[in-house]
């Protein structure tokens, strides 16, 4: 291949290139930007920054470190690899990684600068949406727990650690059996096999805090796998609470059975009044003896 068809096939693979690729003279002046670092610097047409200052795409502190350190860096090194944004003639800021080389011609001496640059907004995106996810489920009000297949925290939340009394690093070192009296160790293995199959299961267990406490808890598990390793998420719930309500209203209605059966009176459950008695509830043997005698 002749070196004139091995400079079309290098500008071509540069031209479709989604990374973004420019070369600059000795003084910091573009010589050429591929369409891509075209659409990142906003510019309508590659012509528009050619002859332009580079540090012109740059702000402030970032302009600083550009001009007066990474290039007399990569002057002195041959290549600098960093994070830093730059800015688009729209004036929007764009976070990029950049790897610039120093390119020397066939004598060794200084021609240009490359430069290599990603955008990586969509990326910073996502690190940003992960952290307020991240923040969100560390300080949900819900106990969260990762267990892997040996039944061991890989992941709790702040929650978690603040209901049983002991530091993130204390329950990362421990087992499931070590909070819940009611899976012994011997019992994890078919409980993550009937979850292997299963998928979900929702069901109450006991915690035991640090302390000795116990306390009963709501647990929803999921079995998931993911990057080839399988684990079990678990959202766990404090019902003392509704456990505490439901039994107030099982002895309140213990009570109302006790003066309902011990009454010598007939008693009726009546609908509105545009109705009929709906149904005869209970009556006692007086009842029926006055019923006799209408």
């Amino acid at each position: 291949m002749d070196p004139e068809q091995q400079h079309f096939m290098f500008q071509k693979l540069i031209e479709a290139s989604d990374l973004g690729q420019g070369f600059l003279d000795l003084n910091g002046k573009i010589i050429y930007i591929n369409p891509a670092l075209c659409r990142m610097l906003g510019e309508t047409k590659s012509e528009n920054a050619l002859g332009k200052k580079i540090g012109g795409y740059y702000l402030g502190d970032s302009r600083k470190k550009f001009l007066n350190e990474i290039l007399p860096n990569v002057k002195d090194k041959g290549a600098w690899h960093g994070e830093l944004p730059l800015k688009s003639v729209e004036g929007h800021i764009i976070p990029t990684i950049q790897d610039i080389f120093l390119i020397n011609d066939d004598e060794g001496n200084p021609l240009c600068f490359s430069n290599v640059i990603e955008d990586i907004l969509e990326r910073k995106k996502e690190e940003e949406n992960f952290g307020l996810t991240q923040f969100s489920v560390d300080h949900s009000l819900i106990n969260i727990f990762w267990l892997d297949k040996e039944g061991r925290f890989i992941y709790v939340n702040e929650g978690s650690s603040r209901s049983l009394g002991y530091t993130k690093d204390e329950l990362l070192s421990m087992h499931v059996w070590d909070i819940d009296p009611l899976m012994p160790m011997e019992c994890w293995p078919g409980h993550w096999e009937e979850l292997r199959k299963k998928k979900i299961l929702v069901f109450e267990m006991l915690h035991r805090r640090k302390d000795g406490s116990e306390f009963p808890v709501e647990i929803h598990a999921n079995y998931i796998q993911r990057t080839g390793e399988n684990h079990v998420f678990a959202l766990v719930r404090d019902i003392t609470e509704s456990k505490r309500d439901k039994e107030v209203l099982i002895e309140s209605e213990n009570r109302f059975k006790t003066l309902f059966e011990s009454a010598n009176d007939a008693i009726f459950l009546i609908a509105t009044p545009w109705r009929a008695i709906a149904d005869l509830i209970y009556s006692q043997k007086r009842f029926w003896r006055n019923f006799k005698n209408w």
